[in-house]
């Protein structure tokens, strides 16, 4: 029989709503980031960690064993498309990218596996 998972679903509330009531603070007293950055690395950290304990939640109400849920992350490498680059008006913008493109076109991508 799945455990009971009312009081972790609670939890998980109790920790949005921690969040979302602090991270305008966090944002204006975080002088070395934008504002808006902070909001939406704060608003991501929060997605990814309240998908993977609702994932573990739903899990563990099938039944399934937590030693067969795999919830990993992978970085895959997107290439800068050159023509898109062409497209771009600012010299400075553009130069911007070259530059940095390496860094640019990360992309961090959630996977959850469970074997059966």
């Amino acid at each position: 029989m799945p455990p009971d998972n009312s009081l972790r679903i609670k939890e998980l509330i109790d920790i949005y709503e921690n969040i979302v009531k602090n991270v305008d603070g966090k944002a204006v007293r975080d002088e070395g980031r934008a504002y808006g950055g902070t909001i939406r690395s704060e608003k991501g950290a929060l997605v990814e960690n309240l998908c993977k304990k609702m994932v573990k939640i739903a899990w563990s109400e099938l039944g399934g064993e937590p030693k067969r849920l795999s919830l990993e992350k992978q970085t895959l490498r997107i290439p800068l498309n050159k023509a898109y680059l062409g497209r771009i008006k600012s010299e400075e913008v553009k130069e911007y990218i070259e530059k940095k493109h390496t860094k640019l076109f990360l992309y961090t991508e959630n996977r959850c596996t469970c074997a059966y």
